[in-house]
């Protein structure tokens, strides 16, 4: 369940910086494609 992996990743993005953001989009697109 790729979404539920992401929830983690995307919390974790409001203590940490905006780039991140980028990093979030690819595993979850990874994730979706596995």
């Amino acid at each position: 369940m790729p979404l539920f992996k992401a929830q983690p990743a995307v919390a974790s993005l409001d203590k940490t910086s905006f780039p991140n953001l980028k990093t979030i989009y690819y595993y979850f697109s990874a994730d979706a494609l596995n």
